[in-house]
C-alpha cells in the first residue's frame, strides 16, 4: 500500500502488506503484519503497529510510537518523543528532539543525538548511546544482559552515577568522585552531580565515555 501527499490525517489498517507513506500533512497511524512500514515527512505524530516486519520513519515532526516484533526499527530526525516496544530485533534512533524509551531483546540498540531522557531495557543485546550534545543533562537509564553498554556523555553536564554489572567490568574515561568503586561497579558523582545515570548489566562490560 502506498500513500503520498495527503492533506490531512492518514490511517491504514491492513494484513500481510507493506506500507509506504510520504508527505503526510497531519498524523499517520499504520497497522499491519508480515510487511515492512516506511514513513517519511510526517507533519504530526506517527504510530505504527507491525508484527513480523521492519519499521522505519524519517522526518517526523511529532512523536514516534512503535509496537513491533521480529523487525528492525529505525527512526531519524524525530521532533518529539520516541517510544519503541520491540522484540527479537534491533533499534536505531538518531536526531530525536524529545525523550527516547526503548524495550527490545536479542538485538542491538543504537541511540545518537537524543534531546531528552533515555530509558532502555534490552536483553541479550548491546546498547550504545552517543552524541548527546549541549551542556544540559537528561536522565539516562540503560539495562541489558549478555552484551555491552557504552554511553558517551556530554562534555560539561553533571551526573549522579550508578553503574553495576556481573561477570564484566565497569570503566570510565572521566574522573568520577566515587562513593563505591570495584571492578564490577561504580557509584558517585561526575562534575558535581546532576541528572541520573543508571547503567545495569549482567554478563557484560559497561563503558562511560
Amino acid at each position: 500500500m502506498r500513500a503520498t501527499d495527503i492533506g490531512g490525517e492518514l490511517k491504514i489498517t491492513t494484513s500481510n502488506a507493506s506500507v509506504h507513506a510520504a508527505t503526510i500533512r497531519s498524523s499517520a497511524q499504520v497497522t499491519t503484519s508480515f510487511g515492512s512500514v516506511e514513513l517519511r515527512d510526517i507533519s504530526g505524530d506517527a504510530a505504527v503497529t507491525d508484527e513480523n516486519g521492519g519499521v522505519s520513519a524519517e522526518n517526523v515532526k511529532g512523536s514516534f510510537t512503535v509496537h513491533s516484533r521480529f523487525g528492525l526499527v529505525k527512526g531519524e530526525n524525530i521532533g518529539g518523543a520516541v517510544d519503541v516496544d520491540n522484540a527479537s530485533s534491533g533499534v536505531t534512533l538518531s536526531a530525536v528532539g524529545g525523550n527516547a524509551r526503548v524495550r527490545t531483546s536479542f538485538g542491538s540498540v543504537f541511540l545518537k543525538g537524543i534531546g531528552g531522557a533515555i530509558d532502555v531495557t534490552n536483553q541479550s543485546g548491546a546498547v550504545a548511546v552517543s552524541d548527546l550534545g549541549g551542556e544540559r543533562c537528561h536522565d539516562i537509564a540503560v539495562r541489558t544482559t549478555f552484551s555491552s553498554i557504552k554511553v558517551a556523555l556530554p562534555a560539561k553536564a553533571g551526573y549522579n552515577v550508578n553503574a553495576r554489572t556481573s561477570f564484566g567490568h565497569v570503566s570510565s574515561a572521566m574522573p568520577i568522585a566515587t562513593t563505591r568503586a570495584t571492578g564490577e561497579s561504580i557509584a558517585g558523582t561526575l562534575r558535581g552531580g546532576g541528572c541520573k545515570l543508571e547503567l545495569t548489566n549482567s554478563s557484560g562490560n559497561i563503558s562511560i565515555e
